[in-house]
């Protein structure tokens, strides 16, 4: 990496970028820009909230117990689906297909954010996949024959999928944005001088991140309001729908318009976000294969950064349980709660609603209180434990999730708590990564992510298939939840930043070195060839 390359600052390394390799890079984050990434959130939000969470899992849940011969009541199903040498009960079928996904997701997650870190193609990999998954979504409009559930199947694949990959592009920006901010801007020019001065350099430096966090935290949070308040105004249209046509035509109109909704609205937040160019490819390495090499040096560095990495193991338990419980909250309807469809539309309606008021709530508690976002994400957690243990008490009490009604009161729980608990998580885990390395953590982000995702279902579903009940599953996400709050104790941001902050000062050392040693190799190899020449 050439230092003409990048755009020096005055202030601390800390401070100093790895990825301001051209002048559109460093270029301030303006409104228009920040309006185009928080559409991006009211565009594909739609799809794991209504899609993935609630009308995919009612269309296949109903398209397999068709196929399975169960007919059209809710009643228990004892008959199985032959999946190659697997025998699965109808309701299986799902969460098997979505572990299936989100597997794949984790494969490609790696390679994916190598691909966004170098060049130029951030922003078109974002559209590209973005029109993939849209259009996927949409084609379940065509599946109608019951015997053409394997086609559900494979559309729930590569949508879910696409998604998961427009997730490490959308996130990637996230810390660019925040750091290009002109307010950040503004802070590090006002404060220059004193940054030299030993006797104030912590002070401003303890400032500085203070201002950070919180400019993170509020773009991060705006982002997820915006997807939040369009999955509930696409729910309401889709109540309707569903009311005038409560058969799988509905559901098929439904999925379609998600599909479009997707497709529209993340066109224009493709053109209006600034293409933020990351450094060309290193010489002699491969875009599908770098990002496997880096992961891997990641990992094997991973004592560098023990505090990300602690991060990641909890974010890896508690993203899962989270994300189960909403794909499991279908089943569990369906198959232990007898609820119908629109039973099951007016809790996803709850949800939605109730986390865009909580993501205001909990900002104006956390202001009230002065703590940091990760105490806040604890207790979050705190709050979202108690639905998996409320529904396990159901095995011995004579409550605990075992009428319809009740599921209500934990959807109010789950709501409040879903998209503040997901912006702290985003906001805690940028301020742990090391500059320039932006796409390539929240790769990793993403595997814990929805990477991570496909455990909670499979073994949801290997339970269910052998005790028919979904109820058993749940005393796995309560251990999770206290798993991964048990870790995050143990997780010191302070120490996590200045962690990164090192590694960042270790691969700007390394890759001089690398430089260095390649211009003395050119430059011997000029030598000897004009040695060769003047010789003969």
């Amino acid at each position: 990496m050439s230092p003409s390359g990048r755009v020096k600052n005055d202030t601390e390394d800390e401070h100093t970028s790895l990825v301001m390799h051209t002048t559109a890079q460093s270029a301030p984050s303006c409104n228009a820009e920040l309006r185009a990434w928080y559409s991006y959130d009211w565009a594909s939000s739609v799809f794991p909230a209504l899609g993935i969470a609630l009308f995919i899992p009612l269309f296949m849940l109903e398209l397999t117990r068709q196929a399975a011969g169960c007919g059209d009541d809710r009643d228990p199903c004892d008959k199985f689906l032959s999946v190659g040498p697997f025998k699965l009960r109808p309701a299986s079928v799902f969460l098997n297909s979505l572990s299936l996904s989100v597997f794949v997701q984790t494969i490609t997650f790696i390679t994916a954010g190598a691909l966004a870190d170098y060049g130029i193609l951030r922003n078109t990999l974002l559209s590209f996949f973005a029109v993939i998954g849209s259009v996927a979504c949409m084609c379940f409009v065509f599946v109608v024959s019951p015997d053409s559930w394997w086609v559900a199947a494979l559309l729930l694949l590569v949508s879910n999928v696409s998604s998961g990959l427009c997730s490490v592009f959308y996130n990637s920006f996230l810390p660019l944005l925040v750091r290009f901010h002109p307010k950040l801007q503004q802070f590090r020019a006002s404060n220059s001088s004193t940054f030299k001065d030993p006797t104030t350099q912590l002070e401003n430096d303890t400032q500085y991140a203070r201002v950070h966090e919180q400019m993170s935290d509020h773009i991060s949070k705006t982002g997820s309001t915006a997807g939040f308040s369009a999955s509930f105004i696409l729910l309401v249209a889709s109540v309707v729908l569903i009311s005038l046509d409560s058969s799988m035509d509905g559901l098929r109109t439904v999925l379609f318009l998600t599909g479009l909704w997707w497709c529209v609205f993340s066109r224009w937040s493709a053109w209006r976000l600034k293409r933020r160019p990351g450094p060309p490819l290193p010489q002699g390495k491969r875009y599908l294969s770098i990002g496997w090499v880096k992961a891997y040096r990641t990992f094997a560095e991973a004592k560098q950064l023990p505090n990300t990495m602690k991060y990641l193991l909890s974010y890896f338990l508690f993203s899962d349980a989270i994300s189960t419980l909403s794909h499991v909250a279908i089943v569990f309807g369906v198959e232990e709660l007898k609820m119908t469809t629109q039973g099951l539309i007016l809790l996803a309606v709850e949800v939605p609603l109730l986390a865009v008021v909580g993501n205001f709530l909990f900002v104006h508690l956390q202001n009230k209180w002065g703590v940091r976002p990760i105490t806040m994400l604890k207790r979050h957690l705190w709050f979202l434990s108690l639905i998996p243990c409320y529904a396990f008490m159901g095995l011995f009490l004579p409550f605990g999730l075992v009428y319809p009604f009740e599921i209500y009161i934990l959807g109010l729980i789950y709501g409040l708590n879903l998209g503040s608990s997901l912006s702290y998580a985003r906001t805690v885990y940028a301020d742990l990564i090391p500059h320039g390395h932006e796409a390539q953590f929240f790769s990793l982000y993403a595997i814990t992510d929805r990477g991570s995702s496909w455990i909670g279902p499979l073994i949801c579903s290997v339970i269910f298939d052998l005790t028919n009940s979904m109820r058993m599953g749940m005393s796995f996400l309560l251990f999770s939840f206290f798993a991964a709050i048990w870790l995050l104790n143990r997780v010191d941001v302070e120490e996590g930043r200045l962690h990164a902050q090192a590694y960042t000062v270790v691969e700007v050392e390394r890759s001089n070195a690398v430089n260095v040693v390649e211009l003395s190799l050119s430059q011997s190899r000029t030598w000897l060839a004009e040695n060769s020449r003047s010789t003969q």
